[in-house]
């Protein structure tokens, strides 16, 4: 994907409404320079949530989302960033330029363009199709078990646009005949397949060999996966439960998988998507949760009694693709509501990892054994759920737990289990403090000394921290990792931050500008930001700002530039000469301490002249503080 110049990015941010656009998302109130509502990203009944038009940018005080208007429509639409900045782009009215290709890769990005939109038009065919089957005469069965027997009620079918495939092997085929789609493109949907082109005489249950194509999809329950744009992607077909109990019943009978889901196709990829989230996404950052099931028919029944929050990985393992989705729709925590099988506690060890990767707090609620959450909520209700939810533990937690079963293993065996699979999982706990307790608690449940556990997980992988203090990875000459402490900002650095955010021409005098820092990591980021492109839109761009610092930094940064501390004074040159004074006198201080050090260990050295020398310094400091002060 060609980028996009940096100044035509500035363009279309300064172009764009930030109250505007944000508006059609949240209700906002003006307070003072800022407009205030309801954060969208996560549960709050006090608003927190501030847009400021002039800086053009977003914070929230409570969970602390911040940016741009960019950032904003990619974190809630779940939209990557080239998209975000041509959408907004056209409604500015900015001219992008086009991505200078060859007339062949031209052709071939118009033609790959126009191949995604001829295939979601077939999809939504085909989902319009199923939909009216399922409302049809021939939809009967599907009612009767969706509805009936599963107690789905139209609001949910209608949210998640329940169908039904009719019986024979060429309803969805003739339907889309006639619709003039073409059979390769319906093939290339992932609905149809072609038949052998040499058939010799068909056997019992074989689609006509008149026919080209047959449908994929057959005598099932129909669930679309849409993405968060309402695009219908691609299909999972449930199995009817009169043939699935014939196949059981007779061994002779053609073989019924529960669920038929659709291939992979240009459209589409495994593990990218989760079943639900077009629904799901607002009750997400409503509730301040998500809550992670298996299967569709789960989510639908999940959905069903008021726990609008639910997803599925869409038949699929869950990947990290659909932990970032998850990520961005939940701010807050992942409820992981497994079987209380091996099968579920394998795969809450394996999503583990998976969510420490993205940083997300997840949490495991462990079903009875025999039961899902599909039949768990239809049995035990809604009060059963939340009390599972309630008494969930920490995804780490309960690998630890999980752990357990290696108890019998030898000495050499157990530290290979840690070396090999609880080590990578464990690494990824930010919090040094964290991890010794997980390291603890893995020492305690194999019977190993803590201290051999903790050196097993050092070995060729990041040393831990022995101190609970925040820290931050940095590489030494050999390659190893250690934890250096992470630089905090004063409230110099803050107020300068404020300063710039409202007064941004004292970015034209860098040379004041960057004395006054005092936190290395802030400077580094300004000098990187003021020798770029981004001051063309004459305002200090806090979002860049705050992309080139520590996330545990940024929501600091992004709140002191929205705080409008210094918007009512008329000539900013001033506030920042008194933050210049203020950051030499602190310097003076320091240096002023180290002397009265050197002077009590020249005392105890018993040497006199170096004692008068260190007197003489000092009293010259004091005579230079005394300078600035008046």
């Amino acid at each position: 994907m060609p980028l996009i110049p940096e100044d035509k990015i500035a363009e279309v941010r300064d172009r764009t409404d930030i109250v505007q656009v944000i508006g059609e998302y949240v209700s906002l109130r003006r307070s003072g320079v800022n407009w205030k509502g309801l954060c969208p990203f996560h549960g709050e009944k006090t608003p927190s949530f501030n847009v400021n038009s002039a800086k053009q940018i977003f914070h929230c005080f409570g969970c602390g989302k911040s940016g741009d208007v960019i950032r904003f429509v990619m974190e809630h639409d779940a939209k990557p960033f080239i998209d975000v900045v041509r959408e907004l782009a056209r409604r500015a009215g900015v001219d992008l330029p086009e991505p200078e290709l060859s007339p062949a890769a031209r052709e071939a990005q118009r033609r790959a363009e126009s191949d995604r939109a001829r295939l979601l038009r077939v999809t939504r065919l085909a989902a319009d199709f199923f939909r009216a089957q399922y409302a049809a005469p021939v939809g009967e069965r599907a009612r009767a078990y969706v509805e009936g027997k599963r107690g789905i009620g139209a609001e949910v079918r209608e949210r998640f646009e329940i169908g039904y495939a009719p019986p024979g092997w060429d309803a969805l085929v003739r339907h889309l005949e006639a619709q003039r789609v073409p059979h390769e493109l319906a093939e290339a949907a992932g609905l149809v397949r072609a038949r052998e082109k040499v058939a010799r005489r068909p056997s019992p249950g074989a689609p006509p060999t008149r026919e080209t194509h047959f449908d994929l999809f057959r005598d099932r329950v129909i669930c679309p996966l849409l993405n968060a744009q309402g695009e219908v992607l691609a299909f999972s077909g449930r199995v009817m439960p009169d043939v699935e109990r014939a196949a059981k019943e007779d061994p002779n009978a053609p073989p019924a998988p529960k669920y038929i889901n659709s291939p992979e196709t240009a459209i589409y990829r495994k593990g990218e998507q989760l079943y639900g989230l077009h629904v799901a996404k607002q009750a997400i950052r409503k509730a301040g949760r998500a809550i992670l099931v298996e299967g569709n028919f789960d989510v639908l029944m999940m959905h069903q009694r008021g726990f609008a929050e639910t997803v599925a990985p869409m038949g699929t393992a869950f990947t990290a693709s659909q932990a970032r989705l998850l990520h961005r729709a939940a701010p807050g925590k992942v409820y992981m509501l497994l079987d209380g099988d091996a099968a579920g506690g394998s795969a809450a060890a394996r999503n583990t990892g998976i969510f420490l990767d993205e940083d997300l707090l997840s949490f495991v609620a462990v079903l009875p054994p025999g039961e899902d959450p599909d039949t768990f909520v239809a049995k035990h209700g809604v009060e059963a759920v939340e009390l599972l939810l309630k008494k969930a533990r920490e995804s780490v937690d309960y690998f630890t737990e999980f752990v357990w079963q290696g108890t019998g293993l030898s000495e050499m065996e157990k530290f290979r289990l840690i070396e090999e699979h609880i080590a990578p999982i464990l690494n990824k706990v930010k919090l040094p403090a964290a991890r010794n307790r997980y390291a603890d608690l893995i020492a305690h449940r194999l019977n190993l000394p803590p201290q051999s556990v903790t050196f097993v997980m050092r070995g060729g992988r990041p040393k831990l921290a022995e101190s609970a203090q925040s820290s931050t990875p940095q590489a030494i000459g050999n390659g190893t990792l250690v934890e250096q402490p992470l630089v905090e900002l004063d409230g110099i650095d803050l107020e300068l931050v404020a300063l710039l955010a409202d007064h941004p021409k004292l970015l034209a005098r860098p040379s004041e500008v960057l004395p006054v820092v005092g936190a290395a990591p802030l400077r580094a980021a300004l000098e990187q930001l003021l020798a770029g492109p981004t001051l063309s839109s004459a305002k200090l761009d806090a979002t860049a700002l705050c992309e080139l610092l520590d996330a545990r930094l940024r929501s600091k940064v992004m709140a002191a530039a929205m705080s409008g501390r210094f918007a009512e004074v008329t000539d900013g040159q001033p506030v920042l000469a008194s933050l210049s004074r203020r950051r030499a006198e602190q310097a003076q201080v320091v240096e002023l301490n180290q002397l009265k050090k050197k002077v009590a260990q020249a005392r105890e050295a018993g040497d006199r002249s170096r004692v008068e020398q260190l007197t003489g310094e000092i009293i010259q400091l004091e005579r230079s503080r005394f300078g600035l002060k008046y």
